[in-house]
């Protein structure tokens, strides 16, 4: 059939038991029911749809579609069996007195005169080129992906190229002084919530005028806290909402901002380093970040990162979102295991926990196209090491961000980034799913007492989940080869990135440190403590080399 192994046709049906000694004289079903999941799987046949895989779990088999959508088969309607879990003596079917029979077994399927929609599944079977169902009336449904195993792997596309920052070779003037965030509440009320905001009036100064055009700029607006654990730490980190957009610090104007405390990081530095190397790896988008002082109702609350928002805008996330009507996109999202929005699912093949930031109010088929698709690319996964199968993946993904990703995570050693926290992906119309932007790096690059994150040594991503699949493709694995030894000089100079975001700070470190005095002691979750910010720096530059030394060494090795 097909040119096809014959075991490739073979059918385990629900409620029907093959075992040694069964009766043979199965009672045929007089009437029966066509699945909706048969139905759904003949609309797809119709429209012919591309097939791309199937998994199989205790209850039920998932098959996806390429286009992001997928049919549920409950084991209690009818199966549909990965080839290799079907009996091997099932390897015939054949019609006698109206039934369908399996080599002379009974099935209680009737053979049906009609067409495919007003028949029913008689046995169906999957591998990782092919569905095949068998329907009462005789035909077969035949979905083929088309790839063959024995083909060359494909390459990869390599990612863009590093986009400049405007300020990234701009001289800094003998007269710099570092900006100033001043918040006047309404009232002098206090910013004791994550979820209420408080009238305020912002006064943003930039003495030098190094990032803005205006010294001076005041608006009106709105500010709360945020975070997760940063937000239970004495110095507290908030969002602002400004009541108009606004270029503030940068040339870009916004409402929404964000005040970074970084108060587990003594450097106060290494978000904003971090966000260095997502600037030289080429990420979609690389929030800006600066050093500002920030003073709360005239009291000094000490030296913060200015940042951009993480939403959807022009010079952000740029992506169209999708409205109430539109299924395939775009939505920005994120994965999270505190699972702390209004609407969030977990996968059903890796228990991958997903937020909706945008539309932050999915409808249900929204919510379910966008659920499908991440159960197709971690099916996809699953089959790499086993079926060999190096290109389904890549149908769901964009490899290129992917790889980006990787190398960011992998050299900050994020004990958050290992695609379980803080990590942002958008599903775009008509594109597979991206790694967009990076985020939280306040505990990395040395900065963690736990698991091992406190040495330069070691692999971080290499081997969780997601990543850990796309390593059995050598595709993928030349890819991230390819992409390191590309952007390694870059790398190699980011020290002195940090060496000039210390000159920007102008010494207001001093400051910070009489506001928190936290200098040789210990901050959740410090591993090393010292005594002096020198120290602290000198610390950061230091475990950064050593990383990245490591990591070239590993990633070029044979045995990577």
């Amino acid at each position: 059939m097909m040119g096809l192994k014959p075991r490739i046709y073979i059918l385990l049906l629900a409620a029907l038991s093959f075992a040694a000694g069964c009766e043979s004289d199965v009672v045929t079903v007089a009437d029966p029911v066509q699945p909706e999941s048969y139905t759904a799987i003949v609309k797809a046949f119709r429209e012919g749809k591309p097939y791309i895989g199937a998994k199989t779990v205790s209850t039920a088999t998932k098959v996806f579609f390429q286009d992001g959508s997928s049919v549920i088969v409950p084991s209690a309607e009818w199966t549909v069996s990965p080839v290799e879990d079907a009996p091997a003596e099932l390897e015939r079917v054949s019609v006698e007195r109206g039934d369908w029979l399996f080599d002379g077994e009974r099935t209680g399927r009737k053979k049906t005169s009609g067409s495919l929609e007003e028949s029913f599944p008689v046995y169906a079977c999957y591998d990782i080129k092919y569905l095949i169902i068998k329907a009462s009336n005789g035909e077969e449904m035949v979905f083929d992906n088309g790839w063959e195993p024995e083909s060359e792997i494909p390459d990869i596309p390599p990612p863009p190229p590093a986009r400049e920052d405007d300020l990234h070779d701009k001289v800094i003037p003998a007269s710099f002084a570092i900006p100033k965030v001043e918040i006047f509440t309404e009232g002098g009320a206090k910013i004791e919530s994550k979820h209420n905001w408080v009238n305020a009036t912002f006064k943003f100064t930039d003495p030098s005028k190094f990032y803005s055009e205006e010294e001076i700029l005041e608006v009106k607006g709105t500010i709360r806290g945020r975070g997760n654990t940063t937000w239970g730490m004495p110095k507290k980190p908030y969002r602002i909402k400004l009541g108009e957009k606004v270029k503030v610090f940068g040339p870009w104007g916004n409402k929404d901002w964000i005040l970074l405390a970084n108060y587990s990081d003594k450097t106060l530095l290494r978000n904003i380093t971090m966000m260095e190397v997502s600037r030289i790896c080429g990420m979609s988008w690389t929030p800006r970040m600066l050093s500002v002082e920030v003073y709360l109702n005239n009291s000094y609350q000490g030296v913060y990162s200015f940042s951009d928002h993480k939403e959807i805008a022009g010079h952000r996330v740029n992506i169209e979102p999708a409205g109430e009507n539109d299924l395939e996109g775009g939505y920005y999202l994120e994965i999270e295991e505190a699972m702390d929005e209004p609407v969030c699912f977990k996968t059903s093949v890796m228990d991958t926990p997903v937020m909706f930031h945008v539309p932050e109010q999915p409808t249900d088929a929204q919510q379910k196209y966008v659920k499908d698709w991440f159960n197709g690319f971690e099916a996809a996964l699953s089959e790499i090491q086993g079926k060999k199968d190096y290109t389904t993946w890549r149908l769901f993904a964009d490899v290129p961000s992917f790889v980006n990703y990787y190398i960011i995570q992998e050299i900050a050693k994020n004990p958050d980034g290992n695609v379980r926290k803080s990590t942002y992906i958008t599903k775009e119309k008509g594109k597979p799913l991206e790694m967009y932007h990076v985020w939280d790096f306040d505990i990395t690059l040395g900065n963690c007492n736990y698991t091992n994150f406190e040495k330069p040594d070691g692999w971080q991503m290499r081997y969780v989940k997601w990543y850990n699949q796309m390593f059995h493709d050598p595709g993928f694995k030349k890819a991230v080869v390819d992409r390191w030894n590309e952007l390694y000089p870059a790398l190699l100079e980011v020290p002195e990135f940090i060496d000039r975001q210390y000159r920007l700070m102008n010494g207001a470190e001093t400051a910070n440190f009489e506001k928190w005095q936290i200098l040789g002691k210990y901050v959740w979750p410090n591993k090393y403590i010292f005594d002096t910010y020198q120290q602290e720096y000198g610390f950061l530059k230091e475990f950064y080399l050593d990383r990245l030394a490591w990591l070239n060494e590993r990633i070029n090795s044979a045995d990577y």
